[in-house]
C-alpha cells in the first residue's frame, strides 16, 4: 500500500469516467490510437488505469484483459475491482474511505478543509485539484451513482457528497476484496468483527459499506460452495493459501463455464468445453485431466457432429444482420437514438453484400417518411471497410438516398469473434440433439454473450457517417447527439427541430395523439389565450412553435404571422405551403385534405403525431375554419369539426384510416 502525500494533481482534475474505462476495456490493445481524448485527458486516464492495475507502463495488464471479458456480463463487478485496487494504490481514495463514515454527508468545502488538515504539506491549489478529481470520479462513474460510495449533488453553488454504500455485492467481489486485503496485510485469516473496525485496511465494509448481516450471508454462501474460495465458521474467515486476487478474477471469468459438479455434469459437455473452450488448466475449478479423459472415451462421433454443424452454421450466419438477434438489434437502435427526439428507423447491413442487394435492402427498409432513416453498416476486415466507405460516399449523394444517414462502424466482426460464436452455436445444437438441454441452453447463452461483447465494443468505438455531401468520424456514443442537433436539421430543413428551444424536451416529440395541443392553438384568439393554456410543463414548450430562435414571438397579439418573419421559419414555411397548396384546390370542387397535405409528412417538414406538430397544424388550420366544407354533409367546418378533421388527418397519414372523412371543398 502506498504511503505519503494525500493531495495530488496527477489526475489533472479529471475523474475516471465510465465511458473512458469502457472504451479502454473494449480497445485495450490500441485504445490510444483510437481515442479522441485530449492530451491532458489521455494522461489522466493513463494514471487512473495504472493505479487501477489495468496498465503497466503503457501495456494492458492481465487484470485488464480479464476485466475486458467480464465487462459485458457484469460491468458493476469491474467497477468493484477497480475501486478495490484504487484503495491500495491512491492515498486520496484511501483517505476518503478511512476518514468519512458511512451514512455521512459533507460538502466539497468540508472535504477540502479536512484534506488540508490531514496533509499539512499540501498546497491549497493541489488539494483543490485532488478533491475535484475525487468528486469527478464519484459523479461520472457507477462508483458514485450506482454503488453509492459517494452520491454527488449540487445544492446552490456547492457540491455535496452523501456516503451511502451498497449491499449489492457479488460474492466474488467480496472475495476479491478479502484476498486483496490478505495480500497487503500478509494474513490469510480474519474475523468479521475486525472487518468492521476502523483500523482494518480494506475489506468489503471499508470499501463498499455492506451491512454486516448481508456480508455474513455472502460468506456462508462462499463457504457452502465446496470451499473453492474460502471457509467461514462462527465469524472466522479462512482464505486459501494457494489463491491470489488474480485467481478470483479468473474464477469469475470461467466459473459459469467450468463450475465443477461431477455428480451431474454430463461427459459430452465436459468434452465439448475441454476441446473447444480455451481454459487455463491450472484453474482451481477445473476437473483433473484424467477424469475428463475418462469421460471422453466415446465422444468422437459428437466431435464430428460439431464440426459438421459448424460448417452448416457458417453458411447460415454468413451475414451480420443474421447473426444479431432482435434484442441485439434493438439495443443498437436504442443506443444510436438515445438522444434523438424524432422517431428512428434503423436497418443493419452487412457490407459484404453485393451493391445491387444493398440498394434493394435500403429501398425496402424504411416505412415512414417523418423518421430519421439510419443505415448501419458492418465490415469483416480493414479492406472491406475501405470498400464500404467508397460505396457509402456514392450512395449518400444519390437523390434516392439523400435523406438517409449512412453509418459505418470501424469495429469489424473479426474471424476470431465469428468463429467463437459459431463454435458455441454448434455445441448448443449438438447438445440439444442429444437431449442435453441444460448444456444447450448454456452454450446458446455463451454464443449470445460473444456477440454482446462485440456489440459493446461497437458502441464505444468509432463510426464514419455520411449524409448527402457531408461525412465525418465520431465515437458512436456521440453520434446520437450529432444527429439530433445537426443532421436532423439537414434532412428536415423546415422541421420543428430548427426551433432550438423545442429540442430541449423529449416529451413534446414523443409519438402520440394530443387533442389538447390541437385545441390550444385551434381554439385560441390571442397569444394571451395560448399562454393561459400553456402555463404548466410540458405544454409550456408549445409556445416555442410561435417563436424564433431569439425567443421572440413571430405572431402579433391576434396570432397573425408578422410580415418580417423569415420565410424559412418552420411554422411560416408550413403556413405558406399549405396556403399555396389549398389555393390550387379552390375551383376544383371536392378534394381530399389528407392527400393534398400529405407532403407535410415528408422531408423537409416531417410532420407526425406529437404535441408540437399537432399544435402547429392546429394553429395553421385556424385560417380555414368556416372556409372549408365537409363533402358528405355540405356543412361548414367550424372549430369543433376542424379539430376532428385534424385528428383524422394524422390518423390517415400514419395508418391510412378515415380517408373518406377528409373529403372537403371550398
Amino acid at each position: 500500500m502506498k504511503t505519503g502525500k494525500i493531495a495530488t494533481s496527477k489526475f489533472q482534475n479529471f475523474g475516471l469516467r465510465r465511458d473512458w474505462l469502457i472504451f479502454f476495456l473494449c480497445n485495450i490493445e490500441d485504445w490510444i490510437s483510437k481515442t479522441n481524448l485530449g492530451n491532458r485527458q489521455v494522461e489522466s486516464l493513463k494514471t487512473w488505469l495504472r493505479e487501477s492495475e489495468l496498465l503497466e507502463g503503457d501495456k494492458p495488464t492481465v487484470v485488464a484483459k480479464i476485466l475486458s471479458k467480464i465487462l459485458t456480463k457484469d460491468e458493476l463487478f469491474v467497477w468493484k475491482v477497480v475501486w478495490t485496487n484504487l484503495y491500495y494504490n491512491v492515498n486520496l481514495i484511501k483517505w476518503y474511505l478511512d476518514t468519512f463514515d458511512w451514512g455521512s454527508t459533507f460538502s466539497r468545502k468540508d472535504l477540502l478543509l479536512k484534506l488540508l488538515e490531514d496533509d499539512e504539506s499540501a498546497k491549497e491549489r493541489t488539494a483543490k485539484n485532488a478533491i475535484s478529481s475525487l468528486l469527478n470520479l464519484l459523479d461520472s462513474s457507477p462508483i458514485g451513482y450506482e454503488l453509492k460510495i459517494g452520491v454527488v449533488k449540487k445544492i446552490g453553488g456547492e457540491r455535496y457528497v452523501k456516503k451511502i454504500g451498497t449491499d449489492n455485492l457479488h460474492p466474488l467481489a467480496v472475495a476479491y476484496s478479502l484476498y486483496k486485503a490478505a495480500e497487503h496485510m500478509e494474513r490469510r485469516d480474519f474475523t468479521v468483527s475486525e472487518l468492521y473496525s476502523k483500523e482494518f485496511q480494506g475489506g468489503p465494509y471499508k470499501l463498499f459499506g455492506i451491512p454486516r448481516e448481508k456480508l455474513e450471508r455472502i460468506l456462508r454462501g462462499l463457504d457452502e460452495d465446496r470451499g473453492y474460495i474460502l471457509n467461514y465458521s462462527r465469524g472466522n474467515i479462512y482464505l486459501r493459501e494457494d489463491l491470489s486476487p488474480l485467481d478470483i478474477l479468473k474464477f469469475k471469468l470461467y466459473r459459469n463455464t467450468l463450475k465443477v459438479r461431477e455428480d451431474y455434469l454430463p461427459g459430452l459437455l465436459l468434452n465439448l468445453l475441454y476441446k473447444y473452450v480455451e481454459v487455463e488448466k491450472s484453474s482451481s475449478v477445473v476437473s483433473s485431466e484424467e477424469y475428463i479423459i475418462e469421460l471422453l472415451k466415446d465422444t468422437i462421433d459428437a466431435l464430428k457432429e460439431i464440426k459438421a454443424e459448424k460448417n452448416r452454421l457458417r453458411s447460415k450466419y454468413c451475414r451480420i444482420d443474421k447473426i444479431l438477434n432482435c434484442r441485439q438489434k434493438e439495443s443498437l437502435k436504442n443506443f444510436l437514438s438515445s438522444v434523438i427526439n424524432r422517431d428512428v428507423e434503423l436497418t443493419i447491413i452487412d457490407g459484404n453484400l453485393d451493391k445491387h442487394l444493398i440498394r434493394k435492402k435500403i429501398e425496402k427498409a424504411f416505412k415512414k417518411d417523418y423518421t430519421i432513416h439510419l443505415c448501419l453498416f458492418f465490415g469483416r476486415n480493414e479492406k472491406n471497410i475501405i470498400k464500404i466507405k467508397n460505396l457509402l460516399k456514392e450512395l449518400s449523394n444519390e437523390d434516392d438516398f439523400k435523406n438517409v444517414v449512412f453509418v459505418l462502424s470501424e469495429v469489424v466482426l473479426d474471424d476470431e469473434t465469428f468463429e467463437k460464436f459459431i463454435q458455441y452455436k454448434a455445441i448448443a445444437t449438438v447438445a440439444d440433439k442429444h437431449n442435453y438441454n441444460k448444456e444447450s441452453k448454456i452454450n446458446k447463452e455463451y454464443a449470445e454473450k460473444i456477440i454482446d461483447s462485440w456489440i459493446n465494443r461497437v458502441k464505444f468505438g468509432y463510426v464514419q457517417w455520411f449524409l448527402q455531401d457531408e461525412s465525418d468520424k465520431e465515437l458512436m456514443h456521440h453520434l446520437s447527439k450529432k444527429i439530433n442537433e445537426e443532421l436532423s436539421r439537414k434532412i428536415f430543413t423546415y422541421g420543428l427541430e430548427n426551433i432550438k428551444e423545442l429540442q430541449k424536451n423529449r416529451n413534446v416529440w414523443t409519438h402520440r395523439r394530443s387533442i389538447r395541443s390541437v385545441e390550444i392553438f385551434l381554439f385560441a384568439n390571442s397569444i394571451e389565450d395560448i399562454e393561459k393554456k400553456t402555463v404548466n410543463y410540458p405544454y409550456r414548450y408549445l409556445r416555442e412553435i410561435l417563436k424564433d430562435n431569439n425567443g421572440e414571438y413571430i405572431v402579433d397579439v391576434n396570432l397573425k404571422i408578422k410580415e418580417n418573419t423569415p420565410e424559412d421559419h418552420p411554422l411560416k414555411k408550413m403556413y405558406l405551403e399549405i396556403k399555396r397548396t389549398l389555393e390550387k384546390e379552390k375551383n376544383k370542387g371536392t378534394f381530399n385534405l389528407g392527400d393534398t397535405l400529405e407532403f407535410l409528412t415528408k422531408p423537409p417538414y416531417g410532420t407526425y403525431s406529437n404535441m408540437i406538430y399537432m399544435g402547429a397544424i392546429g394553429f395553421i388550420m385556424r385560417e380555414y375554419t368556416a372556409k372549408l366544407f365537409e363533402a358528405e354533409t355540405g356543412m361548414p367546418i367550424q372549430r369543433g369539426l376542424m379539430r376532428d378533421k385534424i385528428l383524422d388527418l394524422f390518423k390517415y397519414w400514419e395508418k391510412g384510416d378515415h380517408r373518406e372523412k377528409l373529403e372537403v371543398f371550398y
